[in-house]
């Protein structure tokens, strides 16, 4: 997450509510990927089929709430209402 917001927070490529759940969605599959060679290496391949079936569709999930919530609070403040993208961003941490 924190890669991610900081290499995305200020690019002109980010012109969209979109753009922010396309990154967080390939940053979290990004983490799922190396977690589940990490669990393959220390639990084997069933390890590997079963996460493949749960910790991927939930890692997508969680991405694409993540990138959402993460666009919203960046129009925000960008927009200038600083005070309400704070509020999100302690609102989604906390939840988290």
């Amino acid at each position: 997450y924190l890669v991610t917001v900081c290499t995305t927070w200020k690019s002109r490529e980010f012109q969209h509510s979109y753009d922010g759940v396309i990154y967080m969605v390939c940053a979290s599959l990004g983490f799922a990927i190396m977690e589940n060679i990490l669990y393959v290496a220390s639990g084997g391949i069933g390890t590997g089929i079963l996460r493949a079936f749960t910790a991927i569709p939930l890692h997508c999930t969680v991405g694409v709430i993540m990138g959402a919530l993460y666009a919203k609070g960046r129009e925000a403040a960008y927009a200038g209402d600083r005070g309400m993208g704070i509020y999100r961003a302690g609102i989604y941490s906390w939840l988290i």
